[in-house]
């Protein structure tokens, strides 16, 4: 390598020496000897193929109209083509200080063949451009010329198949305080368009590149030297241009990214970049420009302004503002992102959601370091940042998915273990309440906590919810394809004590006035997943010695298992077993159970009720309903409520009436019919069982002396104070508007009242039942009944 930088300024002083000295042979020789002496000389600094044709110098003039030459080495060919070259000098200042007025040349053309297979890279090579000694002050003094004007000056260097061409073309002017040089460069025959550059003898560099006469990249900057050549520099990048020249000069990388995006749709980033900062070159670098970029090192200061549009197919249009600094190389970077640079993603839409995320905006909340190795973008393998643990707040606009709205979020993400090639990451997120409405129905505020990691597109979680308006903390776990939104989670409630969420639940919830939630766990759990935009649930809940009023009714050792699944048609089932220790309204009522499920189809527009097995104990007798389904939407149902055992003597204390009592048990079972609200009985029947039974009325004071006025009445105790019946038969039809018609059969004896007189009659007794329980209209019809018969 360093052959071929010494042969480079070797050519370049020949070159200029031939100029110095060809003016003052000619004036002590012919131009025909002079001519024959350059030849000479050429020849023996090993050119050949020369060609040379001059003109007869003037006093201050020369004219060369045509030189070619050739020089063949071990590995390169190196050929210079020129016209018309124009010589002008000072006779006195060529003598005296060798120096030349002006040098012209219209068209210069050279070309450098390397013939080996590859270039030596070894510091050992003598073909290694040295730039210790290469500062404007150092060398501008050292061009024997006042001013140089190149028209045209086409420089090709032809590397062999492994290292790309490169090709310059363009013009130059010197005039001894400043250099200015307008190029067109090629890389491999691709245009990578023009280049301005401006060195000035105080060391000032200024360079421009070009894409239509409009300057995607300015660097304006001084050169300098301590152990090795910088450039103290402000450059201004158009970040478009900039992508389209990386393009052409590595289109190998290009493809390999296009394998990843539609042709039609490219990755465009727009902005401007501006840096501040140190770009360090080497002492020595390989004589090739992709070497040469290779080997340049900059440490700058950044600030940016970027968007880009349709970054994903999800996304319209994503903006960053970004300050910071990086430490750059072709073959490597490294960026720090100060906390005050920004990132914001507009239009986010996806199949799982009803209307576009308006906006996201992305705040840093630490320095953000970033690694980026670039060499193995010339090996046309994708980029693999390594990015460091950062924490960052994510705000967004509403966000909407069917039947559910959240209000604007707010995010806090602690990052780590970044991958983006790999798409792996793993960290910790905080959402602190979330404003929910369901169905435009407002929900408790939620709080979320996770831990989540993506590895090979699959991101997982594991999360707490909590709210701060209610009790309520639920743990669980999620894993989702976030190519497709393929989601599995489960959850499970921590346990809940009942007479805690009474109050808040009021405020989210329709419940009834009635209803009071007073003891109790709640246990809950479930699984289920959203695969292709449908939903799937499976869910199992248990409530334990529950305590419940209702209005003045007492449900009391409440126990409740049920499973509920969701399937991905959207039919929903509950099924499950409700056992009631003693639920008290008037009546006590003990050993509840049932069998029930809930089934609703929204397809079908259907919701179906199912009961089984609905047995209790009541009055010291069990009842039974047989099974039944409704829709409880609109519910009309026909059953049958089936007594057995009933004690009678539970039944006459309900009439709170003292002194009365009885013994013998009643079985029977009464139809019920329940439509638009109403209930209704149809011939519900009651029968004594064999061997039937007493019925005692034992008078208090006030009611015997009250009886002892009235016959009648008095015949009615009389008969009751020790009544034995064989057959006691009730008849009962409730119709819906309250009225109940109740007809009693009781047939007996009383063995201390008129020697055991058969007794036989019927009651028939026409009444609210709601009132007939309250009252003792039936002990006074039975009075009034028997005393007509036995007057």
């Amino acid at each position: 390598m360093r052959k071929r930088t010494k042969l480079l300024w070797w050519l370049l002083s020949s070159c200029l020496t031939f100029l110095l000295i060809l003016p003052v042979a000619l004036y002590f020789l012919s131009p025909i000897l002079a001519q024959k002496g350059l030849e000479h000389w050429l020849q023996e600094q090993n050119f050949s193929h020369i060609e040379l044709v001059m003109e007869p110098p003037s006093w201050d003039t020369l004219r060369i109209e045509k030189l070619k030459l050739q020089k063949n080495q071990t590995d390169k060919l190196i050929t210079l083509s020129t016209e018309n070259i124009l010589v002008r000098f000072n006779p006195v200042d060529l003598y005296l200080h060798q120096r030349l007025s002006l040098v012209q040349l219209p068209q210069s053309d050279i070309t450098i063949t390397y013939l080996t297979d590859s270039i030596e890279t070894t510091e050992e090579s003598n073909d290694l451009i040295d730039l210790s000694n290469r500062l404007p002050q150092q060398w501008f003094k050292k061009i024997p010329v006042d001013l140089i004007q190149v028209g045209e000056l086409n420089l090709n260097l032809d590397y062999p198949s492994d290292t790309a061409d490169w090709r310059f073309s363009g013009a130059l002017l010197f005039d001894g305080e400043e250099l200015y040089s307008r190029v067109k460069h090629y890389r491999n025959n691709k245009n990578l368009g023009w280049g301005d550059l401006k060195l000035g003898y105080d060391n000032h560099f200024y360079l421009r590149l070009l894409e239509n006469d409009n300057p995607f990249i300015t660097i304006d900057g001084a050169l300098s030297y301590t152990d090795q050549l910088q450039l103290n520099s402000t450059q201004h990048i158009d970040v478009a241009g900039l992508q389209r020249w990386k393009n052409k000069l590595f289109p190998a990388l290009t493809s390999t990214n296009a394998k990843q995006r539609s042709a039609e749709n490219p990755l465009i980033i727009n902005g401007q970049l501006k840096t501040q900062g140190i770009t360090n070159f080497p002492l020595r670098t390989q004589f090739t420009p992709d070497a040469l970029l290779g080997s340049i090192q900059t440490q700058q200061q950044i600030n940016a302004n970027l968007s880009v549009v349709n970054p994903t197919p999800e996304i319209e249009q994503a903006k960053a503002e970004i300050n910071g600094h990086i430490n750059f190389s072709l073959s490597h970077l490294k960026a720090s992102i100060d906390k005050t640079s920004t990132l914001t993603l507009l239009n986010i839409n996806h199949a799982a959601l009803s209307q576009p995320i308006q906006k996201l905006n992305i705040q840093f909340q630490n320095t953000v370091d970033v690694d980026l190795n670039l060499a193995k973008e010339t090996l046309k393998a994708p980029l693999s940042p390594q990015i460091q643990p950062l924490k960052i707040k994510i705000n967004t606009t509403s966000v909407n998915l069917p039947d559910v709205a959240i209000a604007p979020l707010e995010l806090n993400l602690n990052l780590q273990k970044l991958d983006l090639m790999q798409g792996n990451l793993q960290g910790h997120a905080e959402l602190q309440k979330v404003d929910i409405q369901l169905q435009k129905k407002q929900q408790p505020l939620i709080n979320l906590s996770t831990e989540f990691k993506l590895s090979k597109q699959q991101l997982s979680h594991n999360y707490t919810l909590s709210s701060p308006d209610l009790p309520v903390v639920i743990n669980g776990t999620t894993a989702t394809d976030i190519t497709t939104f393929n989601s599995r989670f489960n959850w499970e409630i921590k346990p809940i004590s009942l007479a805690t969420v009474d109050t808040p639940l009021r405020k989210y919830f329709t419940i009834p006035a009635e209803l009071s939630l007073k003891a109790g766990s709640l246990f809950h759990k479930g699984s289920g997943q959203f695969k292709n935009n449908q939903l799937s649930i499976n869910a199992n809940t248990s409530i334990r010695t529950a305590t419940i009023g209702w209005g003045e009714s007492l449900i009391e050792q409440l126990d409740l298992d049920s499973k509920t699944a969701l399937t991905p048609s959207g039919r929903l089932t509950d099924t499950g077993n409700i056992k009631l220790g003693k639920v008290t309204n008037g009546i006590e009522i003990t050993k509840v159970s049932t069998n029930y499920s809930y089934t609703q189809e929204r397809s079908k527009r259907r919701d179906l009720v199912s009961l089984k097995t609905l047995t209790a104990e009541i009055l010291g007798g069990r009842i039974k309903v047989k099974d039944l389904e409704f829709d409880p939407l609109n519910p009309d149902l026909a059953t049958q409520l089936d007594i057995e055992q009933l004690d009678l003597g539970e039944v006459l204390k309900l009439e709170q009436q003292q002194g009365l009592s009885g013994e013998g048990k009643l079985s029977g079972s009464f139809p019920l019919r329940y439509k638009d609200g109403e209930i209704s009985i149809n011939n519900g029947k009651l029968l004594s069982l064999a061997p039937g039974g007493k019925i005692i009325f034992s008078p208090s004071a006030s009611v015997a002396a009250y009886a002892a006025t009235n016959v009648g009445l008095k015949t009615a105790i009389d008969a009751l104070e020790n009544f034995h019946f064989e057959l006691l038969n009730i008849q009962l039809n409730y119709e819906p508007d309250g009225t109940a018609l109740l007809t009693t059969r009781l047939k007996g004896s009383n063995p201390d009242w008129h020697n055991g007189h058969p007794i036989d009659f019927t009651i028939n007794v026409e009444e609210n039942i709601p009132k007939l329980l309250k009252t003792l209209q039936f002990a006074d019809k039975l009075t009034r009944t028997i005393e007509k018969r036995y007057r």
